[in-house]
């Protein structure tokens, strides 16, 4: 007689397709969650950035021109209006023509990039808009990854781009302060 202490090959097959199924489901989300915290640390760099702008207009009645003038640093050769912060997400100043810190995902300027998120320095209204300094504010050019992230980290509509704001067709979420 067959004493069976083992397990059949078609037992381990079995076990490993239920991880492979599993693995499966799980990796999107995580990879998801990494995603949104990386942008919710770009959400803090950009509100501790707000918080320096916002000392040196106290001290100097003018907005900065670039990032050496403030008294904080998120990244290395952070001396002129751009700054690569490090990690993912590259920081500018928009101060003189919207009023605006960008962070870009993996660029290094507004053009060709995905997912953007700013913090609005200056009130602004357009026509499907009304935002408020504090408010941050997350551009995704339609992306659903990136509208899922936005939704996730409290975007609740989803405006079209408007004239004069960055580009006419770059839809974007205002998340609040």
């Amino acid at each position: 007689m067959f004493n069976k202490k083992a397990f059949t090959l078609i037992e381990l097959l079995v076990v490993v397709l239920i991880i492979a199924i599993l693995a499966a489901i799980a990796l999107p989300q995580y990879q998801f969650a990494v995603e949104k915290s990386r942008t919710a640390q770009a959400f803090i760099n950009l509100k501790a950035l707000s918080d320096a702008v916002d000392r040196f207009f106290l001290t100097y009645n003018k907005w900065p021109a670039t990032f050496d003038e403030l008294d904080i640093t998120i990244g290395q050769n952070c001396t002129t209006s751009l700054c690569p912060g490090g990690g993912d997400f590259t920081y500018r100043f928009y101060m003189s023509t919207n009023g605006l810190i960008l962070a870009y995902k993996n660029k290094t300027s507004y053009s060709g990039t995905d997912f953007t998120v700013g913090i609005v320095m200056q009130e602004q209204t357009y026509s499907t808009a009304q935002m408020h300094k504090g408010d941050i504010v997350c551009f995704t050019r339609s992306n659903e990854r990136f509208d899922r992230i936005c939704r996730a980290l409290g975007g609740k509509t989803k405006h079209a781009g408007v004239t004069g704001f960055m580009t006419s067709s770059t839809p974007f979420y205002i998340i609040g302060q």
